[in-house]
């Protein structure tokens, strides 16, 4: 008895693997299809809308702020960083078109493009 509920469920373990396995791949055909892999990303226009904002800014005597970039030259960042010889490092994100965090357990090739 007990050897045959341990092989049935090592049967059952096995299925379930394989079809993880086949959905998996076919979530990756399917985007591929669709042409995710092909995606431009959509850059709105250089607007004034960064010059208004910093004209409300109010700096301490002795500061000033100045903008050095604005879209289109950035879009959508996530992340930055300032080393210390006055360099700013962007990162930014096209994947989501509708702002959410998106799932890429089925995509080990995006790891490649990051």
């Amino acid at each position: 008895m007990r050897r045959e509920v341990v092989f049935g469920a090592l049967v059952l373990l096995s299925v379930a693997g394989l079809v993880r396995s086949l959905v998996g791949w076919e979530v990756r055909r399917a985007v591929t299809v669709v042409g995710v892999d092909h995606f431009e990303p959509v850059v709105a226009e250089a607007s004034g809308e960064a010059m208004a904002a910093m004209a409300s800014f109010q700096m301490p005597p002795g500061f000033h702020a100045e903008l050095f970039a604005a879209e289109p030259m950035v879009a959508h960042p996530v992340a930055f960083h300032l080393d210390g010889r006055g360099g700013c490092y962007v990162a930014e994100c096209f994947r989501r078109r509708d702002g959410g965090i998106g799932d890429n357990r089925y995509f080990p090739e995006w790891l490649d493009q990051d």
